[in-house]
């Protein structure tokens, strides 16, 4: 009997090397730039929409499902706005002459206007130098201020390094950040409800990411060859890759098999 496998069907549109050389060379830059974006958005979207777990009432265990939650979080953030920064043209190494380009890029920046009124947005910005893609001394003096008094400074050791998660550096980079900014959570219900407010915040701005996508492969790509269609393929894959997302986790503690002695 032939192992069960699971079914996912996946849409391609492939273009040729002949084809993709047709497209102008900003145009084709500002496609391979904003693809490559979009899979890593999605991405850590998914994996953080995986990793939340009901609290376990365990100060420590709780920790490290904050801890490993806030980290995708963080990098999911940082993403995008890495994307926004990239449709307001403004860095030197972001310019374009081309009117196709530029006009997409444009409205997609006013668009973020939208985002940028949220909440969410505020509470992204606070924390997305400091907390998300740099280690410096200076944010990290300024943050000692911060830091509650009922802050749990511990480090937490695991015989597993990948198990090793110190609340010492999340309580003064990432929560004290928070404090600094008036934006307060000291206690599990308070971190839920930021997490909440910021990650719907993320989830829009993610729509706004695959839209803008959308705009200019369909500018770039689909106007300027008609006639290619995309093909619909059903994929039959290992049912370990697939899961509900109600139903599958990302676990919190990893344990490795003996046999694997060059894990650490």
């Amino acid at each position: 009997m032939s192992e069960l496998k699971a079914i996912e069907h996946i849409t391609e549109y492939r273009l040729s090397r002949e084809e993709f050389n047709q497209i102008p060379e900003d145009q084709r830059a500002a496609l391979c730039v904003t693809s490559y974006a979009i899979s890593e958005i999605n991405t850590l979207a998914r994996l953080y929409m995986l990793s939340w777990h009901d609290l376990e009432d365990n100060d420590v265990v709780d920790h490290m499902i904050f801890a490993q939650s806030n980290v995708l979080l963080r990098l999911f953030s940082a993403k995008i706005f890495e994307f926004s920064q990239l449709m307001n043209l403004k860095d030197k190494d972001n310019k374009t002459d081309d009117p196709v380009v530029r006009g997409l890029f444009e409205a997609a920046n006013t668009k973020f206007e939208n985002l940028k009124a949220r909440k969410g947005y505020k509470l992204a910005l606070f924390v997305r130098h400091e907390a998300s893609n740099h280690y410096r001394l200076k944010p990290a003096r300024e943050n000692l201020g911060g830091v509650s008094e009922n802050a749990r400074l511990s480090l937490y050791v695991h015989k597993h390094n990948a198990n090793t998660i110190h609340p010492l550096g999340e309580e003064s980079m990432f929560i004290a950040r928070l404090n600094r900014a008036n934006r307060t959570a000291s206690s599990k219900e308070e971190k839920i409800e930021l997490h909440n407010e910021w990650f719907q915040w993320n989830l829009d701005a993610t729509d706004w990411v695959n839209e803008t996508f959308e705009q200019l492969v369909r500018k770039v790509v689909l106007s300027r060859f008609p006639k290619k269609t995309a093909r619909r393929t059903p994929h039959w894959v290992d049912p370990q890759l697939v899961g509900e997302l109600e139903e599958i986790r990302l676990p919190v503690f990893l344990r490795v098999n003996n046999g694997n002695k060059g894990t650490r």
